[in-house]
C-alpha cells in the first residue's frame, strides 16, 4: 500500500508512520507535504492508495487543495479538535482520525477505505460533496447573534475587528470596542468567515484586515500587529502562519 501524508506537525507525521508500520510493514510512505501549495503542486504527479490529510496546514486549511486540483485518491482526514468538520465527514461517510491517532481506529479506517474503493475510483464524489458543505467560499458568515445584557443583538461580520480565544471561551470585538462572547470556536469561524477579510494569525486571534493599524518586525521571523481597537494581549503572527499572512495582505 502506497501512502501520502499531508501534515505540518512533524511529531504527528512521525507517529502516523510508526502506527502504519505496526499495522503493516509493507505500507510505504511515498511522499510527505506540509503546505497546501506543495501538496497541490505534487499530488497529481504521485500514484498512491491513500492520502492522510490534516485539516490545518502550515499555509492554509487543506480544503483549498480541492479547489486547486481534482483528487481521485481516497482520503482520510485528520484533525485535533474540529467538531464541525468531523460532523460533515460522518454525514458523507468520509473517515477521519482524531488526534492523537489510535492504532485501532487507524486499522478500522483503512478497512473502511478498502471497502469504499469503488466509490473513490469514480471521481471521489463523497469528498467533493463534503467540500461543497465546508468550503468557506460556499458558506460565508455574514452576522452573529450575541447576548448584550438581557438583549440579543445582531453584529455584522464587517463590524468585527477581531475574534479572540481565552481559555475555553471565544469573543467578538467590534470596531467600536465592544466585546461579546459567542459559542463558535476559532476553528469553526476560520471555515465560515470571508477569507479575503479575515485571517487567523495564531491560535488565539482571527483578525479583520481593516483592524490593522501598524505592522512591526520583531525579528526576521516574527511580526507584531497593532490593532484598532487594541486587544489586551499582544497580537503576534505565528511563525507557521507568517508566509500565508504576507500573501493574504497582498491579495
Amino acid at each position: 500500500m502506497r501512502v501520502i501524508i499531508v501534515e505540518d506537525e512533524k511529531p504527528a507525521a512521525t507517529h502516523l508512520k510508526w502506527l502504519l508500520n505496526n499495522i503493516d510493514p509493507n505500507i510505504t510512505v511515498v511522499a510527505e507535504f506540509d503546505t497546501v501549495r506543495d501538496a497541490s503542486k505534487e499530488l497529481p504527479k504521485i500514484q498512491a492508495d491513500i492520502i492522510f490529510l490534516d485539516i490545518h496546514l502550515a499555509d492554509d486549511i487543506s480544503f483549498k487543495i480541492f479547489d486547486n486540483i481534482k483528487v481521485s485518491t481516497p482520503v482520510i482526514f485528520t484533525t485535533a479538535y474540529d467538531q464541525y468538520a468531523i460532523k460533515a465527514f460522518q454525514l458523507n461517510s468520509i473517515d477521519y482520525l482524531l488526534k492523537p491517532i489510535e492504532q485501532q481506529k487507524l486499522e478500522t479506517a483503512l478497512q473502511k477505505l478498502e471497502s469504499l474503493k469503488q466509490s473513490f475510483s469514480q471521481g471521489n464524489e463523497m469528498v467533493e460533496k463534503m467540500m461543497e458543505m465546508l468550503s468557506p467560499q460556499k458558506k460565508i458568515k455574514s452576522r452573529f447573534m450575541v447576548e448584550a445584557g438581557k438583549k440579543i443583538i445582531s453584529v455584522k461580520a464587517e463590524d468585527v475587528a477581531f475574534f479572540s480565544s481565552e481559555e475555553k471561551y471565544t469573543f467578538i470585538t467590534t470596531f467600536d470596542n465592544r466585546s461579546y462572547p459567542i459559542n463558535n470556536s476559532l476553528d469553526k469561524l476560520e471555515l465560515e468567515l470571508d477569507e479575503n477579510k479575515f485571517f487567523r494569525i495564531n491560535r488565539k486571534f482571527i483578525i479583520n484586515i481593516d483592524s490593522i493599524g501598524q505592522i512591526y518586525y520583531l525579528s526576521t521571523s516574527k511580526i507584531k500587529l497593532d490593532l484598532k481597537p487594541a486587544p489586551e494581549s499582544d497580537t503576534i503572527v505565528s511563525i507557521r502562519r507568517l508566509k500565508a499572512f504576507k500573501e493574504w495582505l497582498e491579495q
